[in-house]
């Protein structure tokens, strides 16, 4: 690994943190999906991946080892690592990108609550089923978030990194 290519680690990753605090004290608004989306299409497999990876590790080192913020170890690499593979198709539908993005959102919810399972199975289940209203809200809003600003963000990083897709 090069220099350039563990500046551009520690930027994205930065560029995820960022998303995250500044948009978390904002209800129902979740900005993170569509960031690490937008890093898994725009940038190389290693560097995203990795990227997605420190800022799990970030994330523990913020609000400390629990379950929940673990769980961001394994998330977000997952889903970049889709995206990245499915990058192709997102820019020959426009559907896509949305729909892409509000089951990550969505499934960001529903996943965060999994850990609950280590207390017990029916505080689980009530998580579960009393943060569906939520996920459905905040998967919406990252769907228009998806859809207003997908293609232009792309764009914008494409024309920064010299046409490199």
């Amino acid at each position: 690994m090069n220099t350039k290519q563990l500046t551009h680690i520690a930027f994205l990753a930065c560029i995820m943190m960022v998303a995250y605090l500044s948009f978390s004290s904002v209800l129902y608004l979740e900005i993170l999906t569509f960031t690490a989306l937008v890093i898994a299409v725009c940038f190389p497999l290693k560097e995203s991946l990795m990227a997605s990876f420190i800022f799990g590790l970030l994330m523990i080192l913020l609000q400390g080892i629990f379950p929940w913020t673990v769980m961001y170890l394994v998330i977000f690499p997952v889903y970049v690592f889709f995206a990245y593979h499915l990058r192709k198709l997102l820019f020959l539908q426009s559907w896509l990108p949305v729909l892409i993005n509000f089951f990550y959102s969505f499934l960001l919810g529903q996943l965060l609550d999994l850990p609950f399972l280590l207390f017990s199975k029916e505080t689980t289940y009530l998580y579960w089923l009393m943060g569906i209203k939520t996920s459905l809200i905040q998967g919406c809003l990252s769907a228009a978030i998806a859809a207003f600003l997908f293609e232009p963000v792309c764009d914008r990083i494409n024309r920064i990194l010299g046409g490199k897709r």
